[in-house]
């Protein structure tokens, strides 16, 4: 445990120079408005048309909710394809929340495609976080690359980057749906490398998502998880079962932690920590 939370505060010191930062774009670039995205993310499934008409009765309360999108993302993590991955995980946690049977399964399809679209482009939902975007222009500033990917529609991303009037910090948009698969596949990263012509070791992915974020870490370079409220707490500690995805993963990912690949920062002094043994001496002399 000890090596566990030192791990929290170091950076690894990477063979290459990096050259290329990925970075995640919903729940990192952009936060939810509320401090608990789990209470938004549950208003959104409970009312997914934003009617002001919930569609779930009352006796199911977020935690149920939060549960049942668990307990279906763990059931589907082998679909590579984001868009196919949400439509099935949301088709099933509306079957079970509103206790559908397989002829209403065009309904529960709809909710989802709605609760879907919601999450993804609805910028009342969301703020920037302004010290990721701070963190952005200084990697800009030393002459890394910076371009988002994310595990979203290409539409999507670039309505929300307009919408924000940030869409010109970006060199480029890298999506689930423009690569054909999402994170934390591997695939996804090695996609991008090629189209950008760099090595996979001169890239770094900064994310917020111990399930999503973490794949780069697994090809041998480098990844930082923003964690600004805490929120990867419990699983540090080692409960396991708060991610959602196998406990075998959930092991994995808490090792790359520990072996510095993978690095926990509450805020931007600890991000700059991270990258600045990753840049070469000319952009940070």
């Amino acid at each position: 445990m000890e090596a566990l939370m030192a791990s929290m505060t170091r950076a690894a010191v990477p063979d290459n120079r990096v050259r290329l930062v990925v970075v995640d774009f919903m729940f990192t670039l952009l936060q939810p408005v509320k401090r608990r995205r789990q209470k938004m993310l549950c208003g959104v499934y409970r009312d997914p048309g934003n009617t002001g008409k919930p569609i779930l009765p009352d006796n199911v309360n977020n935690r149920r909710i939060w549960r049942t999108i668990l307990e279906q993302r763990r059931r589907f993590l082998a679909i590579k394809d984001d868009d196919e991955f949400w439509q099935v995980v949301n088709t099933f946690v509306y079957r079970e929340l509103l206790e559908l049977g397989t002829p209403r399964y065009r309904l529960a399809a709809h909710y989802s495609d709605l609760a879907h679209t919601r999450v993804l482009t609805d910028p009342a939902l969301y703020r920037v976080d302004r010290q990721i975007l701070g963190v952005v222009r200084y990697l800009k500033a030393t002459g890394v690359k910076v371009v988002i990917g994310s595990n979203s529609r290409d539409e999507a991303v670039m309505r929300m980057l307009r919408s924000f009037g940030i869409d010109d910090e970006f060199e480029c948009v890298y999506t689930s749906e423009s690569l054909g698969v999402r994170k934390p596949f591997s695939e996804f990263w090695e996609k991008i490398a090629e189209i950008e012509r760099v090595q996979i070791g001169e890239m770094a992915h900064l994310g917020n998502s111990a399930v999503s974020d973490t794949g780069l870490a697994d090809i041998g370079s480098n990844v930082c998880l923003y964690d600004p409220n805490q929120e990867l707490k419990k699983f540090l500690a080692g409960d396991v079962d708060k991610l959602p995805t196998s406990p075998e993963r959930a092991r994995e990912v808490l090792s790359m932690i520990v072996d510095g690949r993978v690095t926990v920062c509450r805020g931007p002094s600890c991000i700059r920590d991270w990258i600045q043994p990753h840049l070469a001496t000319s952009a940070h002399s």
